[in-house]
């Protein structure tokens, strides 16, 4: 897929894929500081696009070897979508949600999941969405680089690699998905460079739109990087009246507008209080650069992430690769964003931190082909295929391991009867990560159990079914559950943790027969601490022991019970 050339500029003018490095002298007579590239040839046309398809499938390798992902939010997602396809048909789920609008910034992924899931099942489904968003993000990545220095670049297949980021690792398919198609948005609006301001403001709109369902700090990204490019371009075309800049800058800007307005106007988003907090420190700001492919083994990562900074320096000392200046100045900006934005607004965390994969994947599309010719261009598509082989059989390895772990856990749901109640509980602290990775849990089960509502028609309260921030909105029948519906989910760091916890699904239990429909039965699944580590006086009944999870019965006279035992831990 690419785009076709653009018109043939004027006389004494610069196209807007032009060298970085300006050219001497000025006028007709400029004289340039590097040789003119040679045309691209038809095996260029052809090695490049199929190199980056061959590094599509050998990134996408992982999702083929299992079925449940080591994603952190990724069993959410499954869950709320199945729960939105069944709502009609199952009493338990129509008693407890409810739909809302579909008109958010963070909905994108449960409709392209809810139409896979028809025709696949919801496990299937994911792998699908995952996979559709790393094939976007190469093929956007390429595009844009495509669509700035007029050749295709085989740098873009360094998107390969970086397209399973450490916000994929965190789950976020919403604002991976917008990422994608950030930088489709971004190829289109230089495609659209000569076109008149009224199809470029249609165009961006429409793409605009698109992107804001999926994140909106994805459609931020897409305004900051828009007006980057008309910068770029403004630099590239210096004898422009600085009034032709300023429209060109008004049409970037103004594309925004209507989104912004439909959003104010129409959006249950809209209303969200803003919860504004901020982290300033150095491992707050600087830590998603190193942590920029954490995929939870730090000393692969490492390398991996050396190695590719190392391969792209030494293609530009050698001017085997260019940079766009449009671009680096979007990437650029971008790296300024995670300086200065907070990292939790309207109920959304790590705002900041997830901007670094943007930075990436937006500095690799600067990336241009340089003077490589044939033979070079084959060894870079050969090296960087290799390097995102390396990746793939890493994960490969990691996620058939964490495979088995979350494998247990969804066989020992069997145990729960239909139409129950299944709370959830850690006995380890919630991981934040470090310098170099972002969790050394494997797998984390920090939403694991949101794998019963689809395996056992369950309810699990914490699917994140947000008022505001989701299109299915958790209503609960009894008030008794609010207290299990939040997230992280609750850390037990003692006997007397454990105990609130089980006393706060007691008072479920003991409030199930009056729901209508009524629960059969409340659960607990508190991960890492096994059955053997549980206090003897609790009045619970182990129906499932793990080798780091327990899976238990709470009765509706345990909190009664609780109380006698110790009473202090029970009082909210």
């Amino acid at each position: 897929m690419s785009f076709p050339a653009s018109p043939v500029p004027a006389a004494g003018s610069r196209s807007a894929g032009a060298s970085l490095l300006p050219s001497i002298g000025g006028g007709d007579t400029a004289r340039p500081l590097r040789p003119p590239m040679p045309a691209e040839s038809r095996l260029d046309r052809l090695l490049v696009p199929g190199a980056l398809a061959l590094a599509v499938l050998v990134a996408g390798l992982p999702l083929m070897l299992v079925e449940t992902p080591p994603f952190f939010d990724y069993p959410n997602h499954l869950a709320r979508v199945d729960a939105i396809a069944r709502l009609g048909s199952d009493p338990l789920l129509s008693a407890n949600f409810r739909l809302s609008s579909f008109l958010l910034p963070n909905v994108l992924s449960d409709l392209v999941l809810l139409a896979f899931q028809a025709i696949a099942g919801p496990y299937a489904a994911g792998r699908m969405l995952v996979f559709l968003t790393i094939a976007l993000t190469v093929a956007g990545v390429a595009l844009l680089g495509r669509a700035a220095q007029k050749r295709w670049s085989p740098w873009a297949i360094l998107a390969a690699l970086f397209a399973t980021n450490e916000m994929v690792f965190w789950g976020f398919l919403n604002y991976n998905l917008g990422l994608a198609l950030l930088f489709f948005g971004l190829a289109l609006w230089l495609h659209l460079a000569e076109r008149p301001a009224w199809q470029r403001l249609l165009a961006g709109v429409a793409v605009g739109l698109l992107i804001f369902l999926a994140h909106l700090v994805a459609f931020g990204l897409y305004a900051v990087g828009c007006v980057m490019l008309e910068l770029g371009r403004a630099w590239h075309h210096r004898q422009d009246s600085v009034e032709s800049v300023l429209r060109r800058l008004a049409v970037a800007v103004a594309q925004i507008l209507p989104i912004l307005v439909l959003h104010l106007a129409a959006s249950p988003a809209s209303g969200l209080p803003m919860d504004i907090r901020f982290d300033m420190s150095a491992w707050g700001k600087f830590s998603p650069f190193f942590r920029v492919l954490s995929s939870g083994n730090p000393e692969a990562d490492r390398a991996m992430l050396l190695a590719a900074l190392g391969l792209a320096a030494l293609g530009l000392v050698l001017r085997r690769a260019r940079l766009d200046l449009g671009l680096t100045l979007a990437a650029l900006a971008y790296a300024g964003l995670v300086l200065v934005l907070p990292y939790a607004a309207l109920g959304s965390f790590f705002l900041d931190s997830r901007i670094a994969a943007a930075v990436a994947l937006t500095a690799i599309a600067a990336l241009g082909p340089g003077r490589l010719g044939r033979p070079g261009t084959a060894i870079v598509c050969l090296v960087l295929l290799g390097l995102v082989g390396w990746r793939s059989a890493v994960l490969s390895a990691d996620w058939r391991d964490q495979a088995f772990g979350i494998g247990d856990a969804r066989a020992a749901f069997a145990v729960l009867p239909e139409g129950a109640v299944l709370a959830s509980a850690s006995a380890r602290p919630f991981e934040l990560g470090d310098w170099r990775a972002t969790r050394y849990n494997k797998p984390t089960h920090e939403h694991t159990a949101a794998y019963a509502m689809i395996d056992r028609h369950v309810l699990v309260p914490n699917i994140y079914a947000k008022a505001g921030q989701n299109p299915l909105v958790f209503t609960p029948t009894i008030p008794e559950l609010l207290p299990l519906a939040g997230n992280p989910i609750p850390r037990i760091v003692g006997d007397d943790d454990l105990r609130r916890f089980v006393g706060d699904v007691a008072r479920v239990a003991r409030a199930a027969g009056e729901a209508r429909p009524p629960f059969a039965g409340a659960y607990a699944v508190v991960w890492h601490r096994p059955c053997t580590s549980w206090p003897a006086d609790l009045p619970v009944r182990f129906t499932a022991c793990g080798r780091d999870f327990a899976i238990v019965e709470v009765p509706a006279d345990a909190v009664d019970a609780i109380a006698q035992t110790a009473p202090n831990t029970t009082s909210r």
